[in-house]
Formats: structure tokens, C-alpha cells, sequence
């Protein structure tokens, strides 16, 4: 069992989201799973702490490590109460994010029709390219070294003034 803060994963929203999970340095994260859920709250609890989705599950092929996820980044917008237009847009965001790894789960044929719509792909496009709507930075053994680090120099400073 992971030893990570996760925390902060309850003051996400429970509504429909097109999400990033990315890992990294924070200098240089890099996206590495793309997918939606109707309830975004819930299916981050699903990865990150029950660690059962299909994404995560030791038995699967290919899996998130989740100790490596640094931080979440989503993307919501009122046409993802659709179910069609929330993987549509998510058929798009896989091409602008660029994810290592895909969502599993099968879009439907009216999902992959939307995401051709010339009006509503150059809609989720530029959402895509924009500033997520939320996201959330998830501390690791990095940071506490760093942090760590800072306050040794800090004390450093401090004694050297006496």
C-alpha cells in the first residue's frame, strides 16, 4: 500500500470530466493516462486509493503506477452531461494530450461520431489547448526531500545569525 497523500482528491468535483493523470518531475511531467468519468471525484478515489480500476490492477497488461502519479489535471464543460459528447471530447483530448496510455473502455459509435463534428471538435480543441479547468499536484518523496532540504538551509540561517 502506497504511503502517497491523497487526500486532497475530496475537494474534486462529482461531475463529468474529461481527466489527465500525469507523473514527473514537475519540471518535466508528462501525461500519461487520459480518460472521462460522470462522477470525476469518484473514479480518481477508484484509481489512486482503491486502486481497482482497470488502469491500475496489477493483473492488466499495461498499468498506471500510481505511486508515480505527481498530479490530475481535468477539463470540464456543459456538453459533458452527454455521454456521446463526453467521449467525444475525450477521443480529442487523447490527440492533443498525447497520453502513454488510453482509457480503456470502448467509445460508441455516437461518441465517435461527435468528435468529428467540424463545431464541436474545434470547440473541445481549444478547451484542450487552454488551461485545465482544475488540477491537483499530489506530494511525494521528492517533495518532502525538497522540502526537507529548505528548512535545513533555513536553520542553517537562522543559527548563523545568533
Amino acid at each position: 500500500m502506497s504511503m502517497r497523500d491523497f487526500s486532497s482528491i475530496q475537494e474534486l468535483p462529482k461531475s463529468p470530466a474529461v481527466y489527465a493523470l500525469c507523473a514527473g518531475d514537475r519540471v518535466n511531467d508528462f501525461v500519461v493516462y487520459v480518460g472521462i468519468s460522470s462522477n470525476l471525484r469518484s473514479r480518481i478515489y477508484q484509481h489512486l486509493i482503491m486502486r481497482d480500476s482497470s488502469a491500475v490492477v496489477e493483473s492488466a497488461p499495461v498499468q498506471i503506477n500510481v505511486d508515480s502519479i505527481s498530479s490530475l489535471k481535468w477539463w470540464q464543460h456543459d456538453d459533458f452531461q452527454s455521454r456521446d459528447r463526453l467521449e467525444g471530447a475525450e477521443i480529442v483530448a487523447f490527440e492533443v494530450l498525447k497520453p502513454t496510455m488510453r482509457s480503456r473502455g470502448g467509445v460508441s459509435a455516437s461518441g465517435q461520431k461527435q468528435s468529428t463534428k467540424s463545431v464541436f471538435r474545434d470547440e473541445m480543441l481549444r478547451l484542450f489547448h487552454s488551461t485545465a479547468t482544475g488540477s491537483l499536484k499530489f506530494p511525494n518523496i521528492r517533495d518532502l526531500a525538497r522540502k526537507l532540504s529548505e528548512l535545513e538551509r533555513r536553520i542553517d540561517e537562522l543559527e548563523s545569525n545568533e
